[in-house]
């Protein structure tokens, strides 16, 4: 959660993520988005990155790693406040997974 300044805007232009799961479990449909409002409606339209799988399975506990990133174009206008979600399908709900987002962008000046 993030305040933009007033008279600004964020602008994310680059997203990247690394997961792991456990067992045979597999990530697809990784997507990234903010939420808006736009004339009272709420809308998201989610940039989707591609995620695929590093390696084999390390370890014991079967662990795959999952890695992708890519450009996005992300905008979050001055507000109280913006979260950016993300969302990924998987194989398997039984497992747990976990997942790091990093997203690299700037803000513009908007007057």
């Amino acid at each position: 959660l993030t305040t933009v300044p007033s008279g600004k805007r964020v602008v994310i232009e680059y997203a990247a993520v690394a997961c792991q799961t456990l067992g045979s479990d597999s990530i697809s449909d990784f997507r990234i988005q903010i939420p808006r409002v736009i004339n009272g409606v709420n809308s998201t339209i989610p940039a989707p990155l591609l995620v695929s799988r590093q390696g084999d399975s390390v370890s014991v506990f079967s662990v795959q790693k999952w890695a992708g990133g890519g450009p996005v174009k992300l905008y979050a206008d001055f507000s109280n406040s913006y979260r950016i979600y993300f969302g990924f399908a998987r194989t398997s709900a039984l497992n747990e997974a976990s997942c790091n987002v990093y997203v690299f962008g700037h803000t513009v000046n908007t007057q």
